[in-house]
């Protein structure tokens, strides 16, 4: 049986990440239970850090990162999910961060903008044309580390790792693949640029 989630506060609902049912694309365990633990075992954060959170929804990870990080900024898609991070950010008096709204197809990310870019179970929701794209712009932006969750393993695409792993070649990343901590959802890797500290 999955662990359960409770809500961060006794107030707080805990969003997307408890509420699969009221979602597209029920693919995965959207807790936070399953989720923040594979980022904290397996990924450090130094206190000068520019990092960008891709999909953040309501920003729960990404508010979990913050104390560790300069700054760090939420993108998400829905708006209504962004106010709802701002409104959680602010009501713990968090002050290095922001979120926006947005999508990775069309923001801009200048190249080694980011000392860590997270792109935690967006690839496999974007659409088949926009895949390989976002992923180089992701790559691209990221000065030392890209955290990444997505199913390697998919029926209509069955050479998914290898074109992963051709990317991380070419844009002279190390691909490590993790165990996976939860039953759905993709599997957890880091991307580390070869020659960063």
């Amino acid at each position: 049986m999955p662990p359960t989630t409770a809500p961060l506060s006794a107030t707080e609902p805990n969003y997307y990440y408890s509420n699969l049912d009221q979602i597209e694309g029920a693919d995965g365990v959207w807790d936070l239970g399953y989720r923040l633990p594979e980022v904290q075992k397996y990924t450090s954060f130094k206190p000068d850090d520019e990092v960008i959170d891709l999909g953040c929804a309501e920003g729960l990870i990404t508010m979990e990162i913050a104390p560790q990080v300069k700054h760090i900024r939420g993108v998400e898609l829905r708006p209504q999910r962004v106010e709802a991070a701002k409104q959680i950010a602010n009501d713990r008096g968090i002050k290095n961060i922001s979120f926006e709204a947005g999508s990775v197809t069309t923001l801009e990310l200048e190249i080694q903008s980011y000392d860590v870019v997270l792109f935690l179970g967006v690839f496999q929701h974007l659409k088949r044309e926009d895949k390989w794209m976002s992923m180089v712009k992701v790559f691209s932006a990221a000065r030392r580390s890209v955290i990444l969750r997505m199913p390697l393993f998919h029926a209509k695409n069955p050479y998914r790792t290898t074109k992963l792993a051709e990317l991380c070649q070419q844009m002279n990343f190390t691909l490590t693949i993790y165990p996976r901590l939860e039953a759905h959802g993709g599997s957890f890797m880091i991307a580390n640029r070869m020659g960063a500290d």
